[in-house]
């Protein structure tokens, strides 16, 4: 999907759909904590949030944990009565109370998140979490979204915040995601906040038309939100942001889940680095 082709898609009255999924693999969290804790990034993610909602009155957002082991929405839920026990609903005249909605209902579940570790113990690999089970919850609700939208008023758009490395285990479903979301016609953004590069969800920005930002300076984290993936779709094709790097192709083996730049394709399709 190029700029010329969104033009002809997108408007400036569109609302637009967030989904934001966040990788919360606590593990490279600890890792990373000394440039930006966990906790510092969910603070810049929420004014991220009341940022994309305070643009236009019928913007809306979904948010979903990419954790080791599970993937789960962190907004919205299917049962918010059951949160509203535990906040706090006085009503705060300096706050926008849909923004209090939103950042009560992510910082609950992620509480709630992390306490569960059944998880952790569970997972084998737990160097990456479930960012392929994430994207498939992101495709599923987006479609939905669109399908309830009869006139296309709606145009959704997805972020991934990235921080565990490639899980060539999950190669396979990941490129299921790419492919699904190129025929919606739904971009895929990548922030890589820390570890090396990504290279399936740079392959993802890039075959969806999306933004990949590596984040070389941890303390301008909120900035880089802002100005690289604030703007809508409309938007971006005014902007003129620095030319994209090099997009390294690289597959997964299926039979070793290694990363390998040549090897041998099967009759239906899959990938070996022997030839069988």
């Amino acid at each position: 999907m190029n700029a010329l082709k969104d033009t002809a898609t997108v408007n400036e009255d569109d609302a637009n759909l967030l989904v934001l999924i966040i990788d919360t693999n606590p593990l490279i969290w600890t890792k990373s904590a000394k440039s930006l804790s966990l906790k510092e990034a969910l603070r810049h993610l929420l004014v991220f949030i009341n940022a994309h909602l305070a643009l236009k009155h019928d913007n809306e957002v979904a948010v979903i944990a990419s954790h080791i082991g599970v993937s789960k929405f962190l907004y919205p839920i299917p049962n918010p009565s059951r949160l509203s026990e535990n906040t706090d609903q006085a009503v705060d005249s300096n706050l926008y109370q849909r923004f209090k909605v939103v950042n009560d209902q992510v910082i609950s579940n992620m509480k709630d998140l992390f306490e569960d570790v059944s998880t952790l113990n569970s997972y084998p690999d737990k160097a990456s979490s479930m960012i392929a089970g994430a994207l498939s919850m992101a495709l599923c609700y987006t479609n939905r979204i669109m399908r309830a939208d009869e006139i296309g008023h709606i145009k959704p758009r997805i972020l991934i915040i990235s921080i565990s490395p490639d899980s060539p285990y999950q190669y396979i479903s990941i490129m299921n995601c790419i492919f699904s979301a190129q025929k919606l016609g739904i971009p895929i953004d990548v922030c890589k906040v820390h570890s090396e590069e990504t290279v399936f969800l740079k392959q993802a920005a890039h075959l969806t038309g999306g933004r990949y930002l590596k984040l070389q300076i941890p303390q301008g984290f909120l900035q880089f939100l802002m100005i690289t993936f604030l703007p809508d779709r409309f938007t971006r094709n005014y902007q003129c942001l620095p030319g994209e790097e090099k997009v390294d192709f690289s597959a997964s083996c299926f039979c070793h889940k290694k990363m390998i730049d040549i090897g041998f394709l099967s009759s239906i399709r899959t990938v070996f680095n022997l030839q069988i």
